[in-house]
């Protein structure tokens, strides 16, 4: 395991937030910041991440995701990495939760995530990505 060094993070950044839906998060969209639960209003920030994390049962790491998902650490905070025989992130421990990545997709001639699974303190969060907008 090495300390992150913004290498792989600079690979994924011309991507967007990929399209996945998650069986746990069906009923809910997660936009910039605000959650529109169907049927109802939308919720600030705050507020829409108390629902979520009423409706999961854990809060979870909405912030640091957006950068798992692309198979990269959240670059503002410390990270132990390991990487595959391709020099792609295999495992990651960042604030306090741990993420195996299980399988890429080749896109536009990059790897990006696929399948990733995030555990911490008893929550399993499997993920499954499939398909990528460039």
């Amino acid at each position: 395991m090495h300390q992150s060094d913004g290498k792989l993070l600079g690979q994924a950044a011309k991507y967007l937030v990929p399209r996945f839906t998650p069986h746990v998060w069906s009923s809910m969209c997660i936009i910039k910041g605000l959650l529109q639960t169907l049927g109802q209003d939308r919720l600030d920030n705050d507020a829409a991440r108390a629902e979520l994390a009423n409706r999961l049962g854990f809060d979870p790491p909405i912030d640091n995701l957006r950068y798992w998902v692309l198979g990269v650490p959240e670059p503002s905070h410390p990270a132990q990495e390991s990487l595959d025989a391709q020099q792609r992130l295999a495992t990651l421990e960042q604030d306090g939760w741990q993420i195996q990545y299980t399988d890429y997709m080749s896109v536009s001639g990059e790897w990006l995530p696929s399948k990733l699974t995030l555990q911490r303190q008893g929550i399993r969060v499997r993920l499954v990505v499939d398909g990528w907008n460039s």
